[in-house]
């Protein structure tokens, strides 16, 4: 056998970047909790997001240093919210980005949508109070967001609307210090 090709993932190296991570991901629903793993295809870190269905949703980021054998809290990014849901998280891989390695998280809580950052290396830490992203121009629930980031380092968050039916999109020029005021 010289290689092993699936549908959805490349292991080959010239199809690799080892010098960024490469991460795959799952997601798994079963008995009120869902659960998503990603590991990164280059160094073998794993990391996992574990949340109750129920009253209280949370959102938990967790790693593993030895392939499961033991578990810490990297940070909930979502604060005290209690009502999280859709939630997406992005890395900056860019090698010209000012902020390589960052990573972002949206979300909605209730019908707002929601950001975080996450600084750079393992010292890294989330930011304690999330910003709220969406306003007024967002009717009904902000569900289903998306983040991305660009080679400059601006960071960019797009939500649907479920009542006016619109697609918004913030940006942020300091990797995710501030967002400015949503477009359609």
């Amino acid at each position: 056998v010289i290689e092993t090709v699936t549908p959805g993932a490349a292991f080959a190296d010239d199809l690799l970047d080892g010098s960024r991570n490469n991460f795959l991901c799952a997601v798994q629903a079963e008995d009120g909790r869902v659960g998503v793993a990603a590991a990164d295809l280059s160094t073998g870190e794993f990391r996992l997001c574990v949340a109750d269905a129920g009253d209280v949703l949370l959102y938990t980021l967790q790693y593993s240093p030895d392939n499961g054998a033991t578990w810490t809290l990297e940070g909930t990014p979502s604060g005290a919210q209690t009502d999280v849901d859709k939630q997406m998280v992005w890395v900056d891989h860019s090698s010209t980005s000012p902020f390589f390695g960052q990573q972002y998280a949206i979300w909605h809580n209730g019908a707002p949508a929601f950001m975080n950052r996450r600084t750079a290396g393992a010292a890294g830490t989330w930011v304690a109070a999330p910003f709220q992203v969406s306003g007024a121009e967002s009717t009904g629930t902000a569900i289903g967001g998306d983040v991305k980031t660009n080679s400059a380092g601006e960071v960019f968050g797009f939500w649907p609307t479920t009542g006016n039916r619109f697609v918004f999109m913030v940006k942020s020029t300091n990797g995710g210090g501030s967002f400015g005021t949503p477009v359609q």
